[in-house]
């Protein structure tokens, strides 16, 4: 279970290291032997479900965590909507990041 956004980035780039596998496989070995091929890529794809579904499983985490922040007081008491006080970014923006 992915708890952090550290964990988060290790997972992706997990992710990221079984599909290279995967179409190295695919690359490989399919063109010589299909069976072989289904046999060996099914621990794979298995491997990329499960990451993919502990991504899924901590976004929507997150989401719900955010937006039941969405019903806190945002706003001067008169109604008027607060201003921002700097750029927004999304968890994973790398752009609004500090250098």
């Amino acid at each position: 279970m992915i708890k952090n956004q550290e964990q988060l980035q290790l997972t992706r780039e997990q992710l990221a290291r079984v599909q290279r596998a995967l179409e190295s496989l695919r690359r490989d070995v399919l063109p010589k032997s299909e069976a072989r091929y289904r046999l060996w890529a099914e621990s794979y794809e298995d491997e990329i479900r499960k990451l993919e579904a502990e991504i899924k499983a901590y976004a929507a985490e997150k989401d719900g965590a955010d937006s039941s922040s969405a019903s806190l007081p945002t706003g001067d008491s008169d109604g008027r909507a607060a201003q921002a006080s700097g750029p927004l970014s999304t968890p994973g923006d790398k752009s609004s990041s500090p250098r």
